[in-house]
Formats: C-alpha cells, sequence, structure tokens
C-alpha cells in the first residue's frame, strides 16, 4: 500500500493545469478557473473541463466526473496510481 503521506506530497506537489495541458488538452484561463475540451468523451463545441489550481481539482460537467491529479491521470492513462507508481520505478527506483 501506498502511504498516505506520499499520495498527499503528490496531490499538493502537482501543478494540474501544467500535468492537463501536458497531455495535449489546450485550456483558456477564464475567471479563476481554467477551461478546455474534454478528453474522456466527444466535447462539443462548448468546453465542459473545468480546472481550479487553488483547489487542486478538475471536474467534466459533460462527462459528470472529476477529482484530482491523480484520478486524472489515473482515467486518461488507464493506469490506477499504484500500477502508475509500479511502472516510473521500473523505470527509476525511489531513493
Amino acid at each position: 500500500m501506498i502511504p498516505a503521506v506520499e499520495v498527499a506530497r503528490v496531490k499538493n506537489g502537482t501543478n494540474l493545469v501544467a500535468l492537463i495541458q501536458s497531455k495535449g488538452i489546450e485550456l483558456k484561463k477564464k475567471g479563476r478557473s481554467w477551461q478546455g475540451r474534454c478528453p474522456f468523451h466527444a466535447d462539443g463545441k462548448t468546453p465542459s473541463l473545468s480546472v481550479t489550481p487553488d483547489k487542486g481539482l478538475w471536474k467534466c460537467f459533460g462527462y459528470g466526473v472529476g477529482g484530482d491529479a491523480i484520478r486524472f491521470v489515473e482515467l486518461f492513462d488507464k493506469l490506477s496510481f499504484r500500477e502508475r507508481t509500479r511502472s516510473s520505478w521500473a523505470v527509476r527506483p525511489p531513493c
């Protein structure tokens, strides 16, 4: 099991806007949040993905899901946090 302190470190230490943009999703600042097209479904002309970096959360109002940085990566890469951690350690072992 991954220690809760490590999970919190990843959640709090991740720039959510940069993470989502690194996946090829264009985001535009709108007030305190950022908006873009959701990568999890066919988004129409109106972007349904909203990212609130202050809270470290995202929400797709068309798909009906949301969460934190970990949940976004799980859905986007189709890997659980545990699987992602293992694959990362296979490339670069933890110190």
